[in-house]
């Protein structure tokens, strides 16, 4: 299997082979990213990160902050709580909470939570944002203020922790206090602490909580709960079982071929054993005609309309009968069909594998100029054009994936 791996201009082929692995070029500067240092107390906080968890560390900006575990013990509760690091999808670190909430206090909980010496000053931001994954129950995030003695913070909840590392972006808009409490409007210049707990009326909950990431940002993110959430990693296919239609993305695979226009090609879809016994592959088949100049066949996935912004890279297997072909991402401002694409001159018999900047794909040029906007990402499709008439030919695409990393 070779992997191909695009970054900018510059292409990396590593070929696997019994005896040897060859690198043809690298770009090393592809994946520096610039960090913010965090400062805590007087000044104004503007887009920083709110933990330093990578590097193994519960505490923020030198000690002026750090995070922690509570529980019902301080009101002769029994619940216990384990804090200790884990590995979040990209290999970095995270902190990972593991506890079961007693029977000895009715009011049961555990809290996830950063503490610090002087309030901050957020004003400037509008959105925090974490990426987080638990065993389903529920957790609340929230932010307390100086003033705040009653424990009735702003915050927000989150009905069921999701399996899978997931980002939530909360603009401060959303954030409101559970009302048992005095009533208090919410003040970004005078927060000590942010915190995530969960708390059950009852006993003997177990579960657990990791989380990854936490960040400040001056950007208003969307109301969360009008908002879909997604994972870090999103395949576009059922590549365990092979259906063609995807509940969870509301989608759809089929195929498509130029009879619209009055052409005579034809193209079939199918689900096919993939790179290995238990996953799946599509595989479109076609033939192009002869009544049609610019004839085509193409394999289409298609979905309403989503917010994919946030995802950098696709990556995906794909194997073929030799031809040429356009792997393509379809948004919503595109309407004549000259969507964003990328040229593979030849697909191999063997599966190769890509992994490809999203900012690599570009229009063909004989259509309206726009640029791209995965704001309203629609689908992705793979297509077969040729000016000659009668090619046959084939493709297979498995693991077909958006991810940010």
């Amino acid at each position: 299997m070779r992997v191909f791996i695009l970054f900018g201009f510059m292409l990396v082929s590593i070929l696997f082979s019994s005896c040897n692995t060859v690198t043809r070029s690298s770009d090393s500067s592809v994946n520096n990213e610039s960090t913010n240092q965090v400062i805590l107390g007087s000044e104004e906080l503007s887009g920083v990160k709110l933990s330093e968890f990578d590097s193994g560390s519960l505490k923020i900006d030198s000690g002026k902050g750090e995070w922690q575990t509570l529980s019902d013990n301080d009101n002769k509760g029994d619940s216990t709580v384990k804090l200790s690091f884990i590995k979040n999808q990209i290999g970095k670190k995270a902190l990972n909470v593991v506890y079961v909430l007693g029977p000895a206090y009715n009011y049961r909980y555990i809290t996830l939570k950063a503490t610090f010496r002087k309030p901050l000053n957020i004003s400037k931001n509008k959105t925090i944002s974490f990426w987080i994954k638990g065993s389903g129950n529920s957790v609340r995030f929230a932010m307390g203020m100086g003033n705040t003695k009653d424990y009735d913070y702003h915050g927000y909840l989150i009905d069921s922790t999701p399996e899978k590392w997931t980002e939530y972006r909360i603009p401060f808009t959303s954030l409101y206090q559970e009302g048992w409490g005095e009533k208090k409007a919410l003040n970004l210049s005078n927060i000590i602490i942010i915190q995530f707990q969960t708390a059950s009326k009852i006993s003997g909950e177990k579960g657990w909580l990791a989380l990854s990431d936490v960040q400040l940002s001056e950007i208003e993110a969307p109301d969360p709960s009008k908002l879909k959430t997604w994972p870090r990693e999103l395949s576009l296919g059922d590549f365990a079982n092979g259906n063609l239609k995807i509940p969870a993305l509301k989608g759809e695979w089929s195929a498509m071929d130029d009879s619209p226009n009055k052409g005579d090609s034809k193209a079939n879809i199918s689900a096919t054993t993939g790179q290995t016994k238990t996953s799946k592959a599509y595989r479109l088949e076609y033939e192009l005609g002869y009544s049609y100049q610019y004839r085509f066949a193409t394999m289409n996935f298609s979905m309403p309309v989503q917010d994919f912004s946030k995802y950098r890279f696709i990556s995906f297997r794909i194997r073929g009968s030799g031809n040429k072909a356009r792997l393509c991402l379809l948004t919503q401002a595109v309407k004549d069909y000259d969507y964003h694409g990328l040229v593979l001159d030849a697909t191999s018999p063997e599966w190769d594998q890509y992994k490809i900047f999203l900012t690599q794909f570009s229009q063909e040029g004989w259509g309206q100029p726009i640029p791209l906007n995965l704001e309203k990402f629609i689908g992705f499709q793979i297509k077969a054009s040729s000016m000659a008439a009668g090619e046959k030919g084939w493709f297979e695409i498995d693991k077909l994936t958006l991810s940010t990393n």
